[in-house]
């Protein structure tokens, strides 16, 4: 009863925090950092913004690129220590690890190339809600071709381009429209989005980050209460049942 408490206090704590966060990147992603700004305009597109935002076409300001799959008929290929990342590894939002390794010679014999952590990656194609999904690197991989790499100049912050992209998912998803055609780089550079001055990218990519460790935070106590109640129970229930007493 008391883990199942601490589990239900937990799931508590995690929907006010995911509460807070839609509630605010909505107020940040639209009309930036509170009492910054006083004029605003409306962007076809993208709604309103403040004045002094700029709007770009996302090619203007990252390099985006797509990896490739070595051969599968080459054994050889795979197998090894280089991560490799598919569609559906952008599900974690920030990466950490991947199921799928090739080695230096599939690397070498493919159009697959390694991202460095801070990347982010968006899912041109998937199964049911993976398309169109962000995700941001925390490990070096390299990934296959379904799967876009989005590394940003000085002008804009990664962190800033993950919040937005996620925020911004579902009218990344109809820009192909809602059936089976997938996105593609074309595509995804001509994207327009509101710019900030780097510093106020800076400061609201911070204030979300900050909400997401909690949530990670939660999320790992959870996982960890469940693990020890069922510890526990095994514990309790394995032992010797008790020996009828007759009084």
């Amino acid at each position: 009863d008391s883990f199942d408490k601490a589990h239900r206090a937990t799931e508590k704590l995690i929907y006010k925090t995911e509460q807070l966060r839609s509630s605010l990147i909505h107020e940040l992603l639209t009309q930036g950092l509170p009492g910054y700004h006083t004029e605003w305009k409306n962007v076809i597109g993208i709604g309103t913004v403040p004045s002094t935002w700029e709007v770009i076409r996302l090619g203007q300001y990252a390099i985006v690129q797509t990896g490739g799959t070595p051969s599968r008929s080459k054994t050889e290929y795979w197998h090894g220590k280089i991560p490799w990342m598919v569609s559906g590894d952008v599900n974690q939002i920030r990466v950490t690890s991947v199921t799928n390794y090739i080695t230096n010679a599939g690397l070498n014999n493919s159009s697959a190339k390694i991202f460095p952590a801070g990347t982010i990656m968006i899912a041109m194609n998937g199964q049911g809600s993976t398309r169109g999904k962000a995700a941001l690197l925390e490990i070096d991989t390299s990934c296959n071709q379904s799967l876009a790499a989005i590394q940003t100049n000085n002008k804009l912050h990664n962190a800033f381009l993950f919040h937005l992209f996620r925020f911004n998912y579902h009218k990344i998803r109809r820009l192909t429209g809602e059936g089976r055609t997938g996105l593609n780089l074309s595509i995804i550079r001509n994207m327009e989005i509101p710019l900030p001055p780097v510093s106020e990218q800076v400061i609201i990519s911070n204030t979300l980050d900050r909400i997401d460790k909690c949530t990670r935070k939660s999320e790992q106590i959870l996982e960890k209460l469940y693990t020890l109640k069922s510890s526990v129970a095994k514990i309790i229930f394995s032992s010797q049942p008790l020996r009828k007493v007759t009084l």
